[in-house]
């Protein structure tokens, strides 16, 4: 049975430690792994053992790799777990990894859907239809989208949000508006995820207020 013969303070780091399994070195670990594995100096050191460590330093490396990314902006789990897998970290990792995240208060699904939402519509405003797809496409998870969407939209209407969008557009165009400028406003509007009724009564009530 081979056993761990050695276990050393590296000389570089005295972070982290040097593991030697019948005299051989086999891993070079931070301290933490070794209190979190319970290695020490005797142990019978088996297949399992070995898979054991390397399962855990895989996880602490894609640990440190998420910690990066999260130190030069907000992330969502879903959109960080894809990232990561992306880089080369196995899918179970990755999980694991952002489950430990939010568990630690690193990650907030609903904290960074409400942020992508103001800035979104920080210069103009956004229908729900638009911000819905948006946040999915972010990777954010369909209950937590639905609820930042709908607390967004408890602040305005979306009769109001299009005609504040109208109005941002008239101040462009030279009035009055022929039927061909009437139909670009309208798809603009359209396309920041307003309904097409509303879109359209929006415009009308605009139109009869500058006339």
């Amino acid at each position: 049975m081979n056993s761990v013969t050695a276990i050393e303070i590296s000389e570089d780091d005295p972070n982290f430690r040097e593991v030697y399994v019948d005299g051989k070195h086999i891993a070079r670990v931070d301290a933490s792994t070794i209190s979190f594995l319970n290695l020490e100096v005797g142990m019978d050191w088996s297949t399992q053992q070995e898979q054991s460590l390397n399962a855990h330093q895989e996880e602490q490396h894609a640990r440190i790799m998420a910690l990066d990314l999260i130190s030069r902006r907000m992330w969502g789990s879903g959109e960080l777990t894809k990232r990561l897998i992306e880089r080369g970290v196995e899918r179970d990792i990755a999980n694991q990894v952002t489950a430990s995240l939010i568990e630690d208060d690193w990650l907030d699904d609903a904290a960074y859907a409400s942020a992508l939402i103001r800035e979104w519509t920080r210069k103009e405003p956004a229908g729900e239809h638009l911000l819905r797809e948006k946040l999915m496409a972010k990777q954010i998870e369909r209950s937590i989208a639905e609820h930042a969407v709908q607390d967004h939209q408890s602040d305005f209407s979306p009769y109001e949000g299009a005609i504040a969008c109208i109005e941002s557009r008239l101040k462009r165009e030279q009035l009055p508006l022929d039927d061909a400028k009437q139909r670009k406003i309208v798809n603009a509007v359209l396309r920041r995820g307003f309904n097409a009724e509303v879109v359209h009564d929006a415009l009308r009530q605009v139109l009869s207020e500058t006339s």
